[in-house]
């Protein structure tokens, strides 16, 4: 009867469940597509953006004067002090304006880095005044304009994959001036997860090297679509996570009354043939072997119903379940680069020509492994994503679309 039960109760929840995951969670295997999706993204992305403008405006004085100061502090070449990091958002005017990526970020990054002491922020503008949004922003946090007369004799007006790679340059010079440990990059189309910072320390203390030499970048992002189950992860998952209701289970068995207490017991005959301890010995393996079996089916269908990417998002609710991985190859919408390596990774990104097939992370990618090969330093990826990306609309190269998937949990 007990197992029975068992298997009642998993049955309920997966019929209660699978639908949610299905209704709800955009990498869900089963996930329906909302047929006016880009209608409700619109919509979604408008009601944000106000309430990231509503919390500045209302928070303008406090803030404008708190990183004013922090930069005013740092950028004194007499100053001895040095802060631990540097928060760099690079924008640039888009083809499609009133999406305000730019406000939104800075909503949910500005109160992280006002609360850090030793932390300073500054948006590095690549279209100067044609870039209404930054503008608007500079009265509230510090927004520095593109230098575009370092590169007058470039042919990044006619490149706007080297005019992406020049903002980045000219921003991580203008980083490098007040000496930070740290510089965190981030594009303007992504939002930090809150306890970015707490999380960044633990990560930085744990699972990279001591020495700020021994390693060039710790990326915070890599896109959800890319991120699948491999064969052993799931089942190795699934397994763990099956054992655990089935000892859980049993621990509910063993620590529940009896429900024969206060019953008159009854003597039943039973056979003499084979003894009552080896019989008894037999039906508890076989029962053990049942509520695994029926939790790892259990725990299998959960995991492929939910997909890798939400599974993730559960590790988020400490820092201690955040990992580091090998670094992929593309994707910087977020990245940590240690100090030390900014005027090399600089001359390196100087040196190269970025186009459609050769973008700025693919150069960048290959600093990283030029220096791993030269020197021996490492750079890795963290796991979840430290960084959202909300940017549903890829207008900065071209006016389209993301897939439906991606829009999905831009807005999720």
């Amino acid at each position: 009867m007990q197992l029975v039960t068992m298997a009642v109760v998993y049955v309920s929840v997966a019929a209660l469940l699978v639908p949610y995951f299905s209704l709800t969670l955009p990498y869900s295997p089963v996930y329906r597509v909302p047929t006016d999706l880009q209608k409700r993204a619109l919509e979604v992305n408008g009601r944000r953006a106000s309430e990231a403008d509503a919390y500045l405006r209302s928070n303008a004085e406090w803030i404008a004067e708190e990183l004013y100061r922090r930069l005013r502090l740092y950028s004194n070449s007499q100053s001895m002090s040095q802060p631990d990091f540097c928060f760099l958002v690079v924008t640039a005017k888009r083809q499609v304006e009133g999406l305000f990526y730019l406000t939104q970020i800075l909503a949910k990054l500005v109160p992280q880095v006002v609360l850090d002491h030793s932390s300073i922020l500054m948006v590095y503008n690549g279209d100067g005044t044609q870039h209404k949004e930054a503008m608007n922003l500079s009265s509230i946090v510090p927004v520095v304009n593109s230098r575009v007369q370092e590169h007058r004799h470039k042919s990044f007006y006619r490149n706007e994959y080297e005019k992406e790679k020049y903002d980045y340059i000219s921003a991580l010079r203008l980083c490098a001036e007040v000496r930070p440990r740290y510089v965190v990059v981030f594009q303007d189309d992504v939002v930090p997860y809150a306890g970015l910072l707490p999380n960044l320390r633990y990560l930085l203390s744990r699972h990279l090297p001591k020495s700020r030499e021994a390693w060039v970048v710790l990326k915070l992002f890599f896109p959800e679509k890319w991120t699948s189950w491999s064969v052993e992860e799931v089942l190795v998952r699934s397994l763990v996570v099956g054992l655990i209701l089935t000892a859980l289970s049993l621990l509910v068995i063993v620590v529940s009354p009896s429900r024969t207490s206060g019953r008159k017991r009854v003597r039943v005959p039973t056979c003499t043939c084979t003894p009552i301890p080896v019989r008894r010995e037999k039906c508890a393996v076989l029962s053990f072997v049942v509520r695994a079996g029926m939790s790892v089916a259990f725990a299998l269908c959960l995991l492929l119903s939910a997909s890798k990417p939400h599974v993730l998002e559960l590790r988020r609710a400490s820092s201690l379940l955040h990992y580091t991985t090998e670094a992929t190859r593309c994707c910087i919408p977020g990245v940590v680069i240690s100090s030390p390596h900014l005027q090399d990774m600089c001359e390196y990104l100087n040196s190269t020509f970025c186009q459609e097939s050769y973008g700025l992370d693919l150069a960048m990618d290959d600093f990283v492994r030029s220096k791993e090969e030269r020197e021996g330093t490492v750079s890795r990826l963290v796991v979840p994503n430290m960084v959202k990306h909300i940017g549903f609309v890829s207008c900065l190269h071209r006016m389209v679309w993301k897939t439906d998937r991606e829009i999905s949990f831009a807005i999720h």
